[in-house]
């Protein structure tokens, strides 16, 4: 019997399929792609993927506040398959690469086609694509004129937004993912990972020795490093990586690092920033807004409640 879907997602079908013109393969993440409802078309295009989530955090979620509805209740439309192409359980990476580039890939992969070897029964690699580099959404819509974002809880390096930009065989290769994402002309980067910018004697980690936030600084990009400096901003591409590794999670954040700025204040500065940008108005915007479901169980009501400014509202 064929699934019917209300007028209403019709017209967010329609949304989506022209910003992405992408048909998007079973993956391992509960998400949601926000758009503007127009009649004829999408303005901008905000992907927002809660890392880590199945049903169960959601249903937490309701429960911890007290069986109110969630925001991301309305705009759910349906489940998915979540194999992904050598293995039954997704791992971050292969599951991002799908949303990302719109193919099944091997576990571990960044935006690389799939080994052609240990693929599962039935699963074939198609054509000349093993282990191929493939072009993801964002990097269409910069090749577009769009102006792009992205917000982390996590390192910005972390499997599921480095899909949206890099290329790799090896999630963990997360120096080389970094390199790419300041070379990826990405307008605006805010979340964590900033110890992947520097080498130790700046107090970062990178073994190459080099000083990847000096050539974001000479391309004129701003470098805010907290809550009070990101406020302050109110044009240009910016990069805020606001803890040397992931940022503290919403519960604890407030006690432990008073300085960062909230997944919600880094969603809401993200659009601000890129609908002033000259690109975005000319053209429009791409927007990935990923939080981190792990360590629970703080995660969950974080998500449930910082990502909720973002959902109830077009863009």
């Amino acid at each position: 019997m064929a699934m019917r879907y209300p007028p209403i997602r019709l017209a967010l079908f329609r949304c989506v399929m022209f910003a992405l013109v992408l048909a998007l393969p079973p993956v391992a993440r509960t998400a949601v792609l926000f758009a503007a409802e127009t009649p004829q078309r999408a303005k901008n295009l905000i992907v927002l993927i809660a890392d880590g989530c199945g049903q169960a955090h959601y249903d937490f979620a309701r429960w911890w506040r007290g069986g109110e509805p969630l925001a991301i209740e309305e705009h759910r439309v349906g489940v998915m398959k979540t194999h992904i192409a050598d293995s039954v359980v997704a791992d971050s990476a292969p599951a991002a690469t799908a949303f990302a580039s719109g193919i099944l890939t091997t576990d571990k992969f960044i935006g690389v086609g799939p080994r052609a070897e240990g693929m599962l029964p039935g699963l074939e690699v198609p054509g000349d694509t093993d282990m191929r580099p493939y072009a993801t959404v964002l990097e269409g819509a910069k090749l577009a004129g769009k102006s792009v974002g992205i917000v982390a809880t996590s390192r910005v390096t972390h499997a599921t937004p480095a899909a949206y930009y890099a290329h790799v065989p090896d999630r963990a290769r997360e120096e080389d993912i970094m390199k790419m994402g300041v070379y990826a002309g990405i307008d605006v980067m805010l979340g964590g990972g900033r110890g992947l910018l520097l080498p130790p004697e700046r107090n970062g980690h990178r073994r190459d020795g080099g000083d990847l936030e000096a050539i974001l600084a000479a391309r004129g990009v701003r470098l805010p490093r907290g809550a009070n400096d990101l406020a302050d901003i109110a044009e240009g591409r910016v990069w805020g990586l606001f803890a040397a590794g992931h940022m503290e999670t919403e519960l604890d954040r407030p006690a432990t690092a008073p300085e960062q700025p909230s997944l919600g204040d880094m969603a809401a500065k993200a659009i601000s920033l890129l609908s002033t940008n000259p690109a975005c108005i000319r053209t429009n915007c791409f927007r990935l807004c990923a939080g981190r479901a792990y360590p629970p169980p703080a995660w969950p009501p974080c998500w449930a409640s910082r990502a909720e400014p973002m959902m109830s509202g077009g863009s």
